[in-house]
């Protein structure tokens, strides 16, 4: 295995879709395609954003851009005799695809209150 390919193994490879509120509680899922060096929309990144955590995305389709709190994760890893691990590697050749769910968020300063200014008080 060359080291570029177990270097890609140790990344997760992150989806990104909006999710917001449909009728009778039900939901509408709409995929972010980021911008990186693959060209895949995803992410890759050995630090995968976890639940709670905010991040800013830009859709490099719509242009759509915001910050987005993360509400669900889902992984999917590769099969042992897969073409993303085939036989005899000792690990497969590409990481783990994560599929993320976020919604609109504000960011991580929502609600903070004004600082007084020093000549009012």
């Amino acid at each position: 295995m060359t080291s570029e390919r177990t270097e890609s193994a140790l990344f997760a490879m992150c989806a990104f879709s909006v999710r917001e509120p449909a009728e009778h509680g039900q939901f509408h899922y709409e995929r972010i395609w980021v911008d990186g060096r693959e060209s895949d929309g995803r992410i890759h990144t050995a630090h995968p954003p976890v639940v709670g955590d905010i991040i800013g995305l830009r859709d490099r389709h719509t242009k759509r851009d915001g910050m987005f709190e993360v509400v669900m994760r889902q992984w999917s890893h590769a099969a042992y005799l897969s073409a993303a691990w085939p036989y005899g590697e000792p690990r497969p050749n590409v990481g783990p695809l994560l599929d993320i769910i976020v919604e609109p968020a504000e960011g991580v300063f929502r609600n903070e209150a004004p600082v007084p200014d020093e000549e009012e008080s």
